[in-house]
């Protein structure tokens, strides 16, 4: 009985500092200022040699298209390695994003924005358009990459993008992910948190308090999107596990119907028991959904995008 006693007090306690913590935590609105421009890579500036994205090239002389690949939180940019490598052997080109704060200087986190993240997928865009100018671009983005793609076509509405691809998009997180809001506050003291990723597939085994609240805020700033007729334009496929730990797949589905997205459709993920991590979020590689599950995952995609 006292062992119950403690566990509820601690999870009223826990609840109270989250409520405390959404009242006491604003969230700032994102500021982009996208270009008017019919081209809107005229006034892009050009990717540092550190944020110049990876390209990997196919050997086929008359490639299908270029894929932008974006990975998640805390993961590194080759977490979408397998994926490029399917891509590749099937007539596409990719370029792999790499997200500030995602490098190896850790420190970067503490000053980091969503919207830095955001002009990481647009000077990726300009950067691929220029590289291949005569091909049609799609993008695949997990979690994290989900969510900035979707914020940055939303916002660029002049990007042109053929197929978009999103697994386990943050668009809508779990309810206890807002457990977080209370440390949110305590950025301004560069505080840190262990990382939560699978541990052969994260970047950094602690990650700031900075790069929640960003999240936060673009996850809170694409809750009203401000044009779902763009989004809308773009046939989407979304994949995702009715039982991921961390985004809130109902709360993706009702805000596909809030927002009329009708050209955007869910797949749910069932994992197999041949999968080595256990992490329902993490469905990119093989080992995160089992080899018969990323079979049909690969089938599906290779369609999808080829259509």
């Amino acid at each position: 009985m006292r062992f119950k006693h403690i566990l509820f007090s601690a999870i009223a306690f826990l609840l109270t500092l989250a409520v405390a913590g959404v009242l006491g935590c604003s969230f700032k609105p994102l500021r982009l200022s996208p270009p008017v421009s019919q081209d809107i890579c005229i006034s892009c500036p050009r990717c540092t040699p550190a944020h110049t994205p990876l390209v990997s090239l196919t050997t086929d002389p008359e490639p299908s298209g270029v894929v932008i690949l974006v990975h998640g939180l805390n993961n590194p940019a080759e977490v979408m390695s397998e994926i490029s490598k399917l891509l590749t052997a099937h007539s596409f080109h990719t370029v792999t994003v790499t997200l500030s704060g995602h490098r190896k200087d850790l420190t970067e986190q503490l000053s980091l924005t969503a919207e830095d993240w955001v002009r990481d997928i647009y000077e990726s865009y300009c950067f691929t358009k220029e590289r291949f100018p005569t091909l049609q671009i799609s993008a695949i983005g997990y979690s994290l990459g989900g969510l900035t793609l979707t914020t940055f076509i939303d916002r660029y509405q002049r990007a042109d993008f053929k197929r978009l691809i999103l697994f386990a998009p943050a668009i809508k997180l779990r309810r206890y992910a807002y457990l977080l809001s209370p440390f949110l506050l305590l950025r301004h003291f560069n505080v840190w948190l262990p990382s939560l990723a699978p541990r052969n597939y994260r970047l950094h085994n602690r990650t700031s308090t900075q790069v929640y609240y960003q999240l936060f805020r673009l996850v809170n700033s694409i809750a009203t999107p401000t044009n779902p007729e763009r989004l809308n334009s773009i046939p989407t496929r979304i994949y995702i596990s009715k039982h991921d730990e961390v985004v809130d797949p109902a709360g993706i589905s009702y805000w596909l119907k809030e927002n009329m997205l009708d050209n955007w459709q869910i797949e749910y993920i069932k994992t197999d028991k041949s999968r080595t991590v256990h992490h329902n979020h993490f469905i990119i590689v093989a080992n995160g959904t089992g080899y018969k599950t990323w079979q049909r995952l690969k089938t599906d995609m290779l369609a999808f995008l080829k259509d």
